[in-house]
């Protein structure tokens, strides 16, 4: 199963008409992940549809518009969800990294998922490492063009990391050693 949260209203709408077009299991939230549970501003462009936006008010110049949405934690979703396994989380949250993985560390604690984040400045990259020296993952550069990497590559506008427990490692080495660290 595939759980997925948006909050923008017109892109949640989209998101939904897809999962109904396509048959698609995936279980739907109007709502921004963040370290707590209420309603947060998110900020955005003024165009009639957004496709970036970020909890973080000072993320992009530009972005002058903002909204109230529902803000949720991973950690809530599994105490509401318990029957719920997460084997991987994507985090592309314009800024907001460290809100998210604070919101989830009881889930990192317990069920360990590999998770492909995009991290936008030194302060989220250095808590992303801190993470994943805490829960004994692996952190492997992502290169959009030449595979994983175990050192940061140069040049790289956008840095997006591959974080793998250790507990997986293994059996990825073993599996799949022709896309590992190419």
């Amino acid at each position: 199963m595939v759980v997925a949260f948006e909050p923008l209203p017109e892109a949640f709408k989209l998101l939904q008409e897809n999962i109904s077009i396509n048959n698609f299991c995936i279980l739907p939230f109007q709502a921004a992940v963040s370290d707590s549970i209420g309603t947060s501003t998110l900020f955005g462009s003024s165009d009639d549809f957004q496709y970036s936006a970020s909890l973080v008010g000072d993320f992009s110049i530009g972005m002058s518009a903002k909204s109230t949405v529902v803000t949720t934690t991973i950690d809530h979703l599994i105490d509401e969800q318990p029957n719920i396994k997460i084997d991987l989380i994507k985090i592309d949250v314009e800024g907001a990294e460290i809100s998210v993985l604070k919101g989830m560390r009881e889930t990192l604690e317990k069920q360990q998922p590999n998770l492909i984040i995009e991290i936008l400045n030194d302060e989220s990259e250095n808590y992303v490492r801190k993470i994943s020296e805490e829960y004994d993952y692996k952190y492997v550069w992502i290169d959009e063009t030449a595979g994983l990497k175990k050192t940061r590559p140069e040049d790289v506008a956008s840095r997006n990391v591959l974080l793998i427990h250790a507990a997986d490692l293994e059996n990825l080495i073993h599996d799949c050693p022709e896309i590992l660290f190419s």
